[in-house]
C-alpha cells in the first residue's frame, strides 16, 4: 500500500492538523504541494473507480454469466455467506501484496468483486451508485443505502484487506449493514 499517515486517536489527528498548520505558515502552500505526492496504489485505484462506475452494468452482467449459481435476487445473511465464500474460493486477489503489482486479471477480478458488491447493496437496499470525479480525482461509492445516509466504497474497503489473505472485514459490514436495515 502507499504511504500515509497513520492516525489512531484524536492526539494523533490534532498532532497532524498542527503539522500542515505549521507546514503551510513557514513554507506557504507552494510547500505542501509538494508532499501532496498522490501514490502508484491511488493512481490504480483512481482509474478502477471510473472504470467500474462508466462500466458497472457491463461488469455486472459479465460477472453474473460467469457465475450463475451466486443468488442475486435477495439480501439475506444466507446469501451474504454464498458470496463471500464464493468470492474467497474462487478469487485471490485480496490475498496479494499489494494493488500496484496487481496482473490485469487481478485487476479486472477486483473490479468483477467490486461491481458485484455494490451492485447488490444498489439493487436490494436503494442504494444509488455516485461518482465523485474532481480535477481528475475518481471515487465511487455506493451511497443512501437502505435510504439513509449510508455510505460504502467498495473499492476503498477491497484495497483495504489486499494482504490480508480473508475478506472478513468486508462480509462484517454486509451483515451489520443486514442486521440494521430498516424493513420496507
Amino acid at each position: 500500500m502507499g504511504e500515509y499517515w497513520h492516525i489512531e486517536n484524536d492526539d494523533d489527528f490534532e498532532a497532524l492538523i498542527i503539522y500542515f498548520l505549521e507546514l503551510i505558515k513557514t513554507k506557504g502552500l507552494d510547500e505542501l504541494k509538494k508532499v501532496n505526492v498522490v501514490s502508484k496504489d491511488y493512481i490504480v485505484l483512481n482509474n478502477i473507480s471510473k472504470d467500474i462506475y462508466d462500466k458497472r452494468e457491463e461488469i455486472f452482467e459479465r460477472f453474473i454469466e460467469k457465475h450463475p449459481q451466486l443468488p442475486v435476487d435477495d439480501y439475506s445473511l444466507e446469501n451474504i455467506n454464498i458470496w463471500f465464500d464464493f468470492i474467497e474460493k474462487e478469487y485471490d486477489f485480496y490475498s496479494r501484496g499489494d494493488i500496484i503489482n496487481f496482473s490485469e486479471k487481478d485487476l479486472r477480478d477486483f473490479e468483477d468483486v467490486s461491481v458485484f458488491l455494490s451492485t447488490m447493496l444498489e439493487k436490494h437496499l436503494s442504494g444509488i451508485w455516485v461518482k465523485f470525479d474532481f480535477d481528475g480525482e475518481c471515487s465511487v461509492v455506493i451511497d443512501k443505502i437502505c435510504s439513509v445516509n449510508k455510505t460504502i466504497n467498495i473499492v476503498a474497503i477491497l484495497n483495504s484487506v489486499i494482504g490480508q489473505g480473508n475478506l472478513q472485514i468486508i462480509k462484517s459490514i454486509f451483515e451489520e449493514i443486514y442486521r440494521n436495515r430498516i424493513v420496507r
